[in-house]
């Protein structure tokens, strides 16, 4: 059994202390998120109106996009059934829409642990913003 190797935490990237109070969106994702196989990014933000598109240069769709909460987190890492707030499927491209619960830490998660090719670094495309619940 392989084991998952998060790639890189983004560490409130682009959002330094985003408490949900701010009046403009805030972009959470770097450009690009590059993901190596096997791995996975994880960008924590404190919930809110999360919505924005994605592009994934993987031929294969390997890549899954993620919208997790601490408890899915937890077993997306340990590889159990998980519940999520959003689920791409191996998909080129995708966009969200979401409402979640402001003041609670969340995750946006790139995973690419389905890669089986050494090869198989992939680069995401991605803006996506989180704003407050108007």
């Amino acid at each position: 059994m392989r084991l998952l190797k998060p790639l890189r935490t983004a560490a409130m990237v682009g959002m330094a202390a985003f408490t949900g109070h701010a009046q403009a969106p805030v972009l959470i994702t770097p450009q690009p998120l590059v993901v190596g196989p096997g791995t996975y990014w994880t960008i924590p933000f404190n919930g809110g109106h999360l919505y924005g598109k994605f592009r994934i240069n993987d031929p294969t769709n390997d890549v899954v996009c993620m919208v997790l909460d601490e408890e899915g987190l937890i077993n997306f890492k340990g590889r159990h059934q998980l519940m999520s707030y959003y689920t791409s499927g191996k998909v080129a491209a995708g966009s969200m829409n979401l409402n979640l619960q402001p003041g609670v830490t969340h995750y946006l998660v790139f995973s690419n642990v389905h890669s089986i090719r050494d090869a198989a670094t992939v680069v995401v495309t991605a803006e996506i913003y989180v704003a407050p619940i108007r």
